[in-house]
């Protein structure tokens, strides 16, 4: 129960909403929350906090499973959308525990060439680069750099500046059906990204894992390498 923990803003009526919904229609969830919230969890602790809930996550049932996963959606879009950090969360604890209590059919891969999944990955790389810090006019010079880097065209600045993150989710799910040799092309542009500034926070390194996961690509070993040397 410690994501929903990485979720509560406490000054925030509609998630005060929410938490009563959760009490009344799940009071062992309720108390569970309510007995470990304050322990000084912040955003960066999301990855080790999903795999440490994972184990205890699998004691529930399939239904239960699926109206836990309904609470955390709730809880994301309490405040009127999901950023890029609650994506992540969300895609993590999915990647962990969903093969689990779910039949997870495999997908077939559809995309041969990178030009196929243009748009999509145009939009990945667009979203990271709005989470990132540094002026508009950098953001929107490393946005086409990191575009050309991996063979794109990039989708105008303008554009990206306006995509919500229900579109960056769908570009996700086809750019899983990519063939595995595009992947990794995305993921080093993906790297340039967030290395841009000098260095690489544990929420950078955190969410570009939960994208591999996402896309179905382990990082290769020298992506990995890139992360662990720019790590704060």
């Amino acid at each position: 129960m410690k994501e929903l923990c990485l979720l509560y803003q406490q000054d925030n009526e509609k998630h005060q909403r929410i938490v009563e919904g959760i009490e009344s229609s799940w009071p062992e969830l309720f108390k569970a929350t309510q007995s470990i919230k304050w322990m000084g969890w912040a955003r960066q602790d999301f990855l080790p906090i999903v795999h440490l809930a994972a184990s205890g996550l699998r004691q529930l049932t399939a239904e239960q499973y699926r109206d836990y996963k309904r609470v955390i959606m709730q809880l994301m879009q309490a405040d009127g959308g999901i950023d890029l950090y609650e994506w992540a969360l969300f895609q993590m604890l999915r990647s962990s525990l969903d093969s689990h209590f779910e039949n997870v059919h495999f997908k077939r891969e559809k995309y041969r060439k990178i030009e196929e999944i243009a748009v999509e990955v145009a939009v990945v790389i667009g979203t990271l680069v709005k989470a990132g810090e540094g002026t508009q006019k950098h953001k929107e010079s490393l946005y086409y750099a990191a575009c050309a880097s991996c063979g794109v065209g990039g989708t105008s600045w303008e554009k990206v500046l306006q995509s919500p993150i229900a579109e960056f989710s769908l570009a996700i799910n086809k750019i899983a059906l990519s063939f595995p040799l595009i992947k990794p092309r995305i993921l080093k542009a993906l790297v340039q990204v967030i290395k841009a500034d000098g260095k690489i926070d544990i929420i950078e390194r955190q969410t570009l894992m939960a994208i591999a996961a996402a896309i179905d690509a382990p990082l290769p070993e020298h992506l990995l390498a890139e992360l662990e040397n720019g790590k704060q």
